[in-house]
């Protein structure tokens, strides 16, 4: 990470290491993944840590030999060496080689080589304060957990962007979104490496915006479809001589796909139209007016009391007015009510 890392802190036990170092940025994911495999590469080449007491004017001589700044060592001090012999690093204090390893002033105790650790896993990095980082490692069975875990989460992920969203149906889409939500919960908590949780973060977004202008689109394309049933219909009742629309839908179309359908049909038709659509246990309504109707019926005025039939409340401008209702059971009078207000106001 550069020449402006220095120890600020560490605990170490027989499964975990916490250690705190200077830095004044927080490691990519591609820098803690690099940790974590050097790491393991230190423990698949069994590498013996040497531990030997010297004169601490000696050690402190030692290329690359990590002492933390401000503490004070005894003399004679111990020297702690994971690869070289002690002995080799006097002979030869300025050898360039040493900083491949690590090599610490400690009076801990520690394994006999780096095999012992069986496994490893770096699973946090974050800030401590200002200018100080931390970083997490797990060994032995801990790291056998988190790395399981990984392993399982990846899987989930694997199964879930199995899915061919561009052959998949509305339902299909939505259950895959639902599974990328509670994966990326279970992600956020779990222990496991900090560069697969960052990994599995950015897959999961881009999954989720993957199938979120898929399902934009087949919404587009049903919106299209009824568009085109709802305009047929209304240009019929224009050729019979009607003066407005006022329908009923039983595809289930929310509030936010029902305003630019109205907007078209009215558009299209030269009517005025109120479209009432039942989603779960509410009633979603939307009314147009175009222009040259204004002077005998408004958008507004003409939903307000097709609302009140189904117990809700909505508002919006002469030209267009959306609202909702919770009285399902209501519609066919609401409808009733609606055709009333507009045979009125436009003689039939």
């Amino acid at each position: 990470l550069g020449e402006g890392v220095s120890q600020k802190g560490s605990l170490v036990d027989e499964s975990k290491a916490r250690y705190d170092f200077s830095h004044n940025k927080a490691m990519t994911p591609a820098e803690c993944e690099k940790v974590e495999r050097i790491v393991k590469e230190s423990m698949a080449s069994a590498l013996p840590v040497n531990i030997q007491t010297v004169p601490l004017g000696d050690a402190l001589k030692v290329n690359n030999l990590r002492a933390v700044f401000g503490e004070r060592y005894p003399d004679p001090v111990r020297v702690v060496s994971i690869g070289p012999e002690v002995d080799a690093l006097l002979a030869d204090p300025d050898n360039a080689e040493w900083e491949q390893y690590s090599i610490e002033l400690c009076g801990g105790t520690h394994i006999p080589d780096t095999a012992t650790m069986a496994s490893f896993a770096l699973v946090e990095e974050s800030a401590v304060a200002k200018g100080v980082r931390r970083v997490v490692g797990v060994s032995g069975k801990l790291a056998a957990e988190a790395i399981a875990t990984g392993e399982s989460l990846k899987a989930r992920l694997d199964k879930l962007t199995a899915l061919d969203e561009k052959k998949a149906d509305v339902a299909a889409i939505e259950e895959n979104r639902q599974g990328l939500t509670g994966l990326k919960l279970d992600v956020d908590a779990a222990t496991t490496s900090t560069h697969l949780k960052a990994q599995m973060r950015q897959a999961l977004s881009e999954r989720e915006k993957q199938l979120s202008k898929r399902l934009k689109a087949q919404q587009s394309g049903a919106a299209d479809a009824i568009a085109a049933g709802l305009i047929e219909t209304a240009m019929k009742a224009a050729d019979a001589g009607d003066k407005y629309v006022v329908l009923e839908l039983d595809s289930g179309v929310d509030g936010k796909t029902l305003q630019p359908l109205v907007r078209r049909v009215v558009k299209e038709s030269g009517l005025p139209v109120l479209l009432l659509s039942a989603v779960d246990d509410k009633v979603m309504c939307n009314a147009g007016v175009p222009d040259e109707c204004f002077d005998a019926l408004k958008a507004n005025t003409w939903l307000q009391p097709v609302l009140a039939e189904l117990g809700g409340r909505g508002g919006g401008k002469p030209g267009q007015a959306q609202g909702s209702g919770t009285d399902v059971g209501g519609i066919a009078k609401a409808m009733e009510v609606a055709r009333s207000i507009a045979g009125e106001a436009l003689g039939k």
